[in-house]
């Protein structure tokens, strides 16, 4: 009997666990505060970054926009194989890290993030942050 509840509570875990990675935000959302440039270039290829960067974010107005996209994200468990990213991102935190990300916009309109080169995980944004950004890009 002990095994059976032993078991019973070890699956009750792992179930669990299993729930809650699935709407995990992307690990930068805890120094995005931090961002204080962001490039973008035309997207080129999976898991390698455009270094020709055609547009630089710096003004406040424009990073809060980015900002609140990535702490909107979610993660989501499959990646869309049918989603073409269009940018490649490039975020400049204060303390000179720096984070690659490709960027797509899906069919439903929402902005969907992948980091370049690490994973095939994939995070979708919120409606309104993606709206904010599209009207900032597209």
């Amino acid at each position: 009997m002990k095994r059976i509840i032993y078991a019973y509570s070890l699956l009750m875990i792992i179930v669990l666990s299993a729930c809650q990675a699935n709407g995990e935000a992307m690990y930068d959302a805890g120094q995005v505060d931090d961002l204080k440039e962001v490039r973008l270039s035309e997207f080129k290829s999976l898991d390698s970054l455009n270094e020709e960067f055609e547009h630089l974010f710096s003004e406040e107005k424009e990073l809060d926009i980015f900002r609140e996209l990535i702490k909107s994200t979610q993660k989501r468990q499959q990646r869309d194989e049918e989603l073409i990213y269009d940018y490649d991102v490039w975020l400049v935190y204060d303390d000179n890290a720096e984070k690659g990300i490709h960027l797509g916009k899906n069919d439903e309109d929402i902005i969907v993030l992948k980091y370049i080169g690490e994973s095939t995980d994939e995070y979708v944004a919120s409606e309104e942050a993606s709206r904010k950004l599209i009207d900032l890009l597209y």
